[in-house]
This record gives C-alpha cells, structure tokens and sequence, in this order.
C-alpha cells in the first residue's frame, strides 16, 4: 500500500477519494496490477483518438472548443485515476517517481546540448 505521508494535501484528498469510490464498489478486487496497467493504456489511447486525425491547426482550435475541452478532461482525468490506483497497487509514491526520472532526464538530456532537438538520449554524443 502506498504510503500518503510523504504527498501533498490535494494529492492524498484525490487518492482518498478514488480509494472511497473503488471500495465503495468492492472493485478492488479487480484492481490487479495486471489488470491496471491494460486500462491505463485503454485510456492513454482513448486521449489519443480524440485527436487523431486532426492537423496541428484543427487541434489548436479545438483546444478552446467546450466540448472537445470536456472530452480530454475526462480522457485525462481517467488516466490519472488509474495512474494512481498503479501507486497505490505498487506503493510508489507518484511525486517521488517523478522527481526521480525529472532528475535522470536531466542527465541524460542536458539543455546545451539537446536546446531544440527531438533526439534520444542514445543517440547524443
């Protein structure tokens, strides 16, 4: 179990919530990592469609349209909720993973040398 000690008030209210919500529903049971992690992807490709197929110029528009607004909201709002069940199946604590691999990309990625490039980190020299 994830250990909310170390997160921020609004972190740890969300958590609680999703953690309330599931239980209330004796869904848990069906919260296997194994299970988790397809959905995440589910809906990491439900965000995905919703601008598939439209150009950067359509997409750019459609950012300040209601409805394609509520639409992502709640294709995101779905992948942070099972982001966080994956924490909180795993005890990883989201802000701390975060930080870590903020911290690893910045070695990897030092700003003077990759300032405007999409290149791997494997492919720098």
């Amino acid at each position: 179990m994830l250990d909310t000690n170390n997160l921020s008030p609004e972190l740890k209210s969300l958590l609680n919530r999703i953690v309330e919500f599931r239980d209330a529903r004796d869904w848990a049971q069906f919260h296997s990592l194994k299970n988790l992690a397809p959905a995440l992807s589910v809906e990491a490709s439900e965000l995905v469609e919703i601008t598939q197929w439209k150009s950067e110029d359509e997409l750019e528009r459609a950012i300040e349209d209601e409805k394609f607004r509520s639409a992502r909201a709640s294709e995101v709002a779905d992948v942070l909720i099972y982001l966080l069940l994956i924490c909180v199946r795993t005890g990883l604590d989201p802000k701390s993973s975060a930080h870590i691999k903020i911290q690893l990309n910045e070695e990897r990625y030092p700003a003077e040398k990759v300032r405007g490039s999409a290149a791997k980190y494997t492919e720098l020299e």
